[in-house]
């Protein structure tokens, strides 16, 4: 635990720079985050940007001798808050979805439109085209890693950080009440994390006087902001009532948070605690008020809402309607399900008969018959394993079906069967338990049955007197969670990434043949990643190779392509050792595209690279396509003049062309200098495309000239 820690701290480390944060905040920060409070990667890294985002930066920190890379940095340093952190989340780090949500408390899609923001604001001041950017970017990230952290200097905090961090904590103690750490950050559902810095108290010592700001009219009415408060409190107590549940339950609801979160964001601008515009107020307080009238709500209303607003805003047909309002309501029927489950739970012991786990419906208890009553009227439903002891929660029953029948028969059937949400699985991985990899394989199946079902329904659905293709979001964001529990299945992390671990467990290779066993995985893709893996440890005794972790399978990427992994990079050295040349040589060597088609494409790239470099041609050849593409003679011919010598690749994702499922383009460095690499999807798997016969010559290494005598 102590040699991960450490490195999740070298990783905190990088983001305070990037950030901006000095030296001596950064060993502040890093010194209060070496203790037991944080105890997770995503628990330090959200730290970080709290911390981040209340630091002072009067100065710029030297950080590459190159004027472009330091002028770079400089210039996101002048970005807002949102914009930079959201570009260095995005750019620099290999997060999920679900991650990324839980670090910035945005939804994904706002993240993503922060960071682009950042690309087109930095290409307005450095007066180039926005498709540079990156490439800077990728640049500058170098010269950000060349400062790594001295893992002795989380040790013991030398006498002047003492001095820091007690002039920090008396400083925290004027931060308004958001700023508090990550107590709250964790609770709230959007905006305020990533937004404008807050401005530092002026009160530098006992002895000083304050400066106060002269005053400005508030940018919101006040008398409407009270308005939505006493709106929020009134909805509370009505959900309360018509959920049958108390008050600290509401106030967990994901849904209470996150209104309450936006109207605390309202009145801390009034305060003058975030700078910059803002948009038009009135209108901010009339999407709020909207918001709030929508969600909290009880779920059946609540479903009718979103459905109304869907028809506003994302298209017409009922399949459109039905995504985008199953995608805005699972999250909180999740919530719910395993509120109400909680309960019932909860009391079995102190509510049943001696001689049975559970009362039957007409012995209950007045209280629980209460709640039994307000799960059916919220159109829920319950079941009682005898065997495990527990009940379960699903939405369904007669109110369901009355109150449900605008939804697309699909979405009906996604409702009544939902899987857990990667909270609930987070709790099985979690430092302080043992991952639960049977409950990964049997959510992530149900969630590839779902993603299949949902993308067949996409492809046959047609909107009227259109001929643009419809493109749902449910399936996007269920392939976000299948992904994270894949990547927990096939490697050594955890399903939350709490821990990774450097050998197979035989909990997890119990599980591998349990999965190649069982005929319900009969024909998916989870079978076929765990047979790849389980191959490649047979080989060794299951003693798996150095980086067999750092996998990664994406078997629906013609559908979700390369958006949502803007700015992931990594850094490969090549020839290929140890994990990927096992795979090399197991696979790919013997032309075996069945196995390798369910990999992320980046390895094919790597695989294409490592067969250049040791001649191997008949391979490279196998894994090229495009109607370019001559026959084998000619194309050994032609690679067979250079000569290759990549060293370090590194491969940051770029865009699409000729559509998500036809062709995708990644931005490589190969020693330094960078160029594109097209793949195209040929016989169900891409490929590396070949353009013409001068491609070639971009990859081909120089001869020094030789020295003077």
């Amino acid at each position: 635990m102590e040699q991960l820690k450490q490195k999740w701290l070298i990783e905190a480390n990088q983001l305070l720079l990037q950030l901006g944060v000095t030296p001596e905040n950064r060993q502040v920060c890093l010194v209060k985050l070496n203790t037991k409070q944080f105890n997770s990667r995503l628990d330090i890294l959200k730290e970080c940007l709290l911390f981040a985002r209340s630091s002072e930066n009067d100065e710029y920190e030297k950080i590459s001798p190159h004027a472009d890379d330091q002028e770079l940095h400089e210039a996101i340093q002048r970005l807002p808050f949102n914009q930079k952190s959201n570009l260095s989340l995005h750019r620099y780090y290999s997060f999920s979805e679900s991650e990324i949500e839980q670090l910035t408390s945005l939804s994904y899609k706002e993240s993503l439109e922060h960071e682009q923001s950042a690309i087109t604001t930095l290409a307005d001041l450095w007066q180039t085209d926005r498709s540079q950017i990156p490439h800077f970017l990728s640049l500058l990230e170098e010269a950000y890693q060349s400062k790594q952290l001295d893992p002795e200097d989380l040790s013991q905090p030398d006498e002047k950080t003492e001095e820091a961090i007690k002039l920090k904590e008396k400083k925290s103690s004027k931060w308004p009440t958001v700023a508090a750490g990550g107590v709250l950050a964790a609770a709230v559902g959007t905006m305020f994390l990533m937004n404008d810095p807050l401005p530092q108290a002026t009160e530098e010592t006992a002895g000083d006087a304050v400066h106060e700001a002269p005053e400005e009219e508030p940018e919101f009415d006040d008398g409407k902001l009270t308005e939505l408060d006493t709106l929020i409190k009134t909805r509370k107590e009505e959900l309360s009532g018509a959920l049958g549940l108390n008050e600290e339950e509401v106030n967990s609801l994901n849904v209470i948070m996150n209104v309450e979160s936006q109207l605390q964001y309202m009145r801390e601008i009034n305060e003058g605690y975030h700078q910059g515009s803002h948009g038009d107020s009135e209108q901010m307080i009339s999407m709020l008020t909207d918001e709030i009238q929508a969600s909290t709500a009880p779920p059946m209303d609540m479903l009718e809402a979103f459905y109304e607003l869907s028809g506003e805003y994302y298209g017409n047909t009922e399949v459109e309607l039905s995504d985008q309002t199953v995608t805005m309501f699972m999250n909180n029927g999740q919530n719910l399900i395993a509120l109400y489950e909680n309960k019932l739970n909860e009391h079995i012991e102190s509510i049943a008969p001696w001689n049975r786990s559970y009362y039957k419906d007409d012995e209950l208890p007045e209280k629980e018959k209460v709640l039994r009553e307000k799960i059916k009227e919220n159109g829920f439903t319950y079941d009682y394993d005898a065997e495990e002891a527990e009940f379960t929660v699903t939405l369904g029953g007669e109110i369901f079906e009355e109150r449900t029948g605008f939804l697309q028969p699909a979405y009906r059937e996604f409702l009544k069967n939902m899987p857990p949400s990667l909270d609930e699985l987070y709790q099985a991985g979690s430092v302080e338990t043992e991952p639960d990899y049977w409950s990964y394989a049997v959510t992530a199946l149900e969630l590839e049955h779902n993603i299949n079902d949902f993308y067949q329904l996409e492809s046959e659905s047609k909107r009227e007197n259109s001929e643009i293709p419809i493109m749902l979001g449910l399936p996007q964001s269920l392939n976000f969670h299948y992904s994270e529990l894949i990547r927990s299945l096939v490697t050594g992390n955890t399903v939350n990434h709490s821990r990774t671990y450097s050998d197979l467990r035989e909990e997890q290779l119990e599980v591998w043949e349990r999965i190649l066993e069982d005929e319900a995985f009969e024909g998916s893709y989870i079978r076929e990643m765990i047979a790849f893996q389980y191959r490649i440890g047979e080989e060794s005794q299951f003693d798996m190779p150095s980086g067999w972790s750092d996998i990664e399978f994406a078997p629906f990427f013609t559908k979700t392509g390369i958006w949502h992994e803007s700015g992931h990079s990594t850094h490969t050295d090549v020839p290929l050792q140890d994990y990927l040349k096992e795979v090399y040589e197991t696979y790919v060597f013997e032309k075996n595209q069945e196995a390798i088609r369910l990999l992320h494409p980046k390895f094919i790239i790597l695989f294409y690279f490592h067969a250049l470099e040791q001649k191997d041609y008949e391979v490279a050849y196998s894994l090229m396509g495009g109607e370019a593409l001559p026959e084998f003679g000619r194309f050994e011919k032609v690679v067979s003049e250079q000569k290759y010598e990549f060293e370090s690749v590194r491969y940051i994702v770029g865009g699409t062309s000729g559509g998500l499922d036809t062709e995708a383009i990644f931005t490589i460095q190969i020693n330094g200098t960078e160029t594109g690499i097209t793949l195209i999807l040929e016989d169900d798997m891409y490929k590396v495309k070949y353009i013409r016969d001068g491609m070639f010559n971009l990859y081909e290494t120089k001869e020094e000239e030789d020295a003077p005598i």
